[in-house]
């Protein structure tokens, strides 16, 4: 075999494999009998699992924008219209970054990482320290949080 038959090959397959994943092997590894509804069954959650995921995330995108508002004005009470509306508008801007924006969602994978990280650093170390004589102690925190008439068995 030539070297760009050997490359073809690895690209062809490898791709395959990887493009796939879950579906590839679910069908590579089944026995021959149950390969294919094993191979639909594996598909078909991964679908609706991605589905839930993006809906769940969207839902409650506008249920903590509309939490916000409310603590800015504390006479403010969304409808359900308006927070399936903001769903809506979340999901068709989060369609159209996906299917409209990889570049510039390539641009942004790095900047976000690096503040994600911060983000946490800020918290972990800078929030203690800021708060150093406020802090709860242990015992208020596994107790004394839901108050002396909960019955969650913390206390």
């Amino acid at each position: 075999m030539t070297p760009v038959a050997v490359t073809d090959f690895l690209r062809r397959h490898w791709l395959l494999a990887l493009t796939t994943g879950l579906f590839y092997w679910t069908s590579s590894l089944a026995p021959p009998k149950y390969r294919r509804f094993l191979a639909w069954f594996v598909a078909y959650n991964s679908f609706l699992g991605n589905v839930a995921a993006t809906c769940s995330l969207a839902w409650a995108c506008s249920g903590i924008f509309f939490a916000a508002v409310t603590l800015q004005h504390p006479d403010f009470s969304p409808s359900s219209g308006a927070t399936f509306g903001l769903f809506v508008g979340i999901l068709g801007l989060c369609g159209a970054l996906c299917a409209y924006g990889t570049t510039l969602l390539a641009r942004l994978q790095t900047p976000s990482v690096c503040l994600n990280i911060a983000i946490s650093l800020v918290t972990i170390i800078g929030l203690p320290i800021a708060r150093r004589g406020e802090l709860n102690t242990a015992a208020y925190s596994s107790s004394s949080f839901l108050g002396p008439e909960s019955s969650l068995g913390l206390s």
